[in-house]
């Protein structure tokens, strides 16, 4: 009986041990680049997509254990997110709820102190870690460089970084006096402390972005990846990447993920993590859609949207125009509504010349009525229109600038010119023309722009050495209006051709 007795004992214990070094599995949800779109709104196949309450039911509902987890840029690009300066994302992610959110470049849109009162106000951590202080020396204190939470005996670590090209991206008032450090720098240091805290499991978040073939060449996330060992998994933003199986670095097998951006898409990793050491030993990502359909309405936060469309909504449906065509963007090369932005700009400002950076333009006009949310939607920016007096030198070297991939090209009105594309940076550009007459380089030209380009955003230094320079109190977005109040037809003129198009 004895011996029976034991050999059940030996028996429980072995099966009680082959059970808890059975491997873990740990739900990663994510988001980036909402911009405000907490609505479910119609894609241009018609079909309902998105909402902020049918991410709320989904998640809810998602298996577990499990983090939710948003990767910056929440609010800016919507009459809810803009309108309300990021207060209704506030009240979204508080109601979901996220366990942690990193800050994002457009955060900081209304200024330091504003995001430091919607970062009181969640109720989650919010990171960024290489953001300090430049009369200190030290991080910020509204933001943590990390955090660290323990899910079924796991210590997931989680630091969160923010893109260094700061000062070309806001305005620089937003970010006055503050110093944005390396991205790699701070993320070796804090996946050291990390690791000496006990953390088995370690996940960045990070509004960096994935390099393109197009794009200037950045440090971005996959070389974050490629150059700081001990990162399972980087959760990113900023370069709207929809990663649909996300991308793994071959050196040290961090997997990278990005869910494209306006909340179209929810992004879901699984972590195996072994019992025993408590490590990631297998990791998966996917994306999936979010589908109003299926996944349903979850009632709190759809309640809280009702209470901001209600707000925001009689002004956004008022009919400014009739558009007789789709006007559309175009990040690479003129546009018929790039066109439209440019001369609505030179018109208003009665310059010779105007110029809109392609990146500034976030939505298409659609065909038939324009609303004042189609507007909102195209311009979601506060920007102002700048005036100014360029020689003809400084307008060859914005248009160099504008031809050279890095922020997407320049739209202009007033301005005709062709380029080469293969030719060497600062020479591409040929044959300018401006009211049909070539260009002078010692002469002068009044010109209009957005005052974020004329304060050098987007790299375009040569605006802050202009001549007569007056910001005028008159938003971007407004003007766009009175546009389209008097006329939505773009005079699409060819005025940007290549070397290639022009033979």
């Amino acid at each position: 009986m004895r011996k029976t007795s034991g050999f059940i004992l030996i028996a429980c214990l072995f099966l009680s041990a082959r059970a808890s070094a059975k491997d873990l599995r740990i739900f990663i949800y994510h988001t980036n680049d909402i911009h405000g779109w907490i609505l479910a709104r119609r894609n241009s196949r018609k079909k309902l997509i998105g909402g902020a309450d049918v991410l709320a039911s989904y998640f809810r509902k998602a298996p577990g254990p499990k983090l939710l987890i948003d990767a910056g840029d929440w609010f800016q690009g919507t009459p809810e997110g803009s309108l309300t300066k990021g207060k209704a994302l506030v009240s979204i992610f508080n109601a979901i709820p996220y366990d942690v959110v990193e800050v994002g470049n457009h955060d900081f849109d209304f200024g330091e102190d504003q995001l430091k009162t919607l970062v009181h106000a969640l109720k989650m951590p919010v990171l960024g870690a290489n953001v300090y202080s430049k009369k200190t020396g030290k991080r910020v204190s509204y933001l943590k460089p990390f955090i660290i939470r323990n899910i079924s005996g796991v210590k997931i670590g989680i630091f969160g970084l923010l893109t260094t090209n700061m000062p070309n991206l806001t305005f620089h008032k937003n970010i006055a006096g503050l110093q944005f450090r390396r991205e790699i720098d701070e993320a070796k240091d804090e996946v050291r402390d990390l690791k000496r805290q006990g953390a088995t499991v370690i996940i960045a978040v990070t509004h960096v972005g994935i390099q393109t073939p197009k794009s200037a060449p950045f440090e971005d996330d996959r070389f974050i990846a490629s150059h700081v060992s001990g990162i399972d998994l980087i959760v990113g933003g900023h370069s709207h990447t929809l990663l649909p199986k996300g991308v793994r670095d071959p050196i040290n097998h961090t997997l990278i993920v990005q869910t494209g951006s306006y909340l179209t898409h929810v992004g879901q990793v699984t972590l195996w993590i072994k019992a025993l050491t408590k490590k990631v030993v297998r990791s998966k990502a996917r994306v999936i859609k979010i589908n109003p359909r299926k996944m349903g309405s979850d009632p709190q936060v759809r309640q809280i949207l009702a209470r901001y469309q209600k707000e925001i909504g009689k002004k956004m449906s008022q009919v400014l125009g009739e558009s007789p065509r789709r006007l559309k963007r175009n990040f690479a090369r003129e546009s018929a509504l790039g066109d439209w932005a440019a001369d609505c700009l030179r018109s208003w400002a009665k310059t010779d010349i105007a110029f809109q950076n392609s990146g500034g333009l976030r939505a298409d006009l659609p065909q038939g009525p324009v609303t004042w949310r189609d507007i909102f939607d195209l311009m979601p920016f506060d920007n102002y229109i700048t005036t100014m007096s360029l020689s003809g030198r400084q307008v060859q070297e914005i248009l160099e600038q504008g031809v050279s991939g890095n922020q997407g090209i320049i739209q202009v009105s007033g301005i005709r010119f062709k380029y080469n594309p293969k030719a060497p940076a600062t020479k591409r550009v040929e044959d300018i023309w401006i009211d049909e007459k070539p260009l002078v380089l010692g002469a002068s030209y009044s010109a209009a722009t957005l005052n974020f380009l004329a304060q050098g955003g987007d790299g375009y230094k040569t605006f802050q050495n202009a001549k007569n320079s007056t910001t005028e109190p008159v938003l971007v977005r407004d003007v766009f209006a009175m546009c389209a109040e008097k006329s939505l037809s773009a005079r699409h003129k060819n005025r940007i051709t290549t070397e290639a198009s022009s033979r």
